[in-house]
Formats: structure tokens, sequence, C-alpha cells
């Protein structure tokens, strides 16, 4: 899309748009694996243990 002085508005809108949208969907992965959790961050800090351990063993 060419930006114009006549349409640079509704590029403006456009895109403020798909920034909001893609905030949201970031904040309903975080909710959804509990990442914004102190549960959230223990379960990643066990995973990761885990995949180290995993590793090691390979």
């Amino acid at each position: 899309m060419e930006v114009t002085n006549d349409n640079h508005n509704e590029f403006a809108r456009s895109l403020n748009a798909g920034v909001d949208a893609q905030l949201k969907v970031i904040k309903g992965e975080r909710q959804a694996y509990n990442s914004d959790t102190e549960e959230g961050d223990t379960t990643v800090e066990t995973l990761s243990l885990l995949m180290d351990d995993l590793s090691t063993e390979a």
C-alpha cells in the first residue's frame, strides 16, 4: 500500500488496529499458558530443568 497525504490517517488507524489485535492475542496466550502467574514461572523453570536433564542423557 502506498501511503500518501490523502490516506495516511486510514493507514495509521489500520496499523493501530493490527497492533491492538496482536496485543490481545499475546495476552490471551500468556493467560492460556499461565505465563503471567508465579505458578507459570515455576512451570517454565521446571520444564527448562527437565529439558536440560534430557539433553545431558542423550
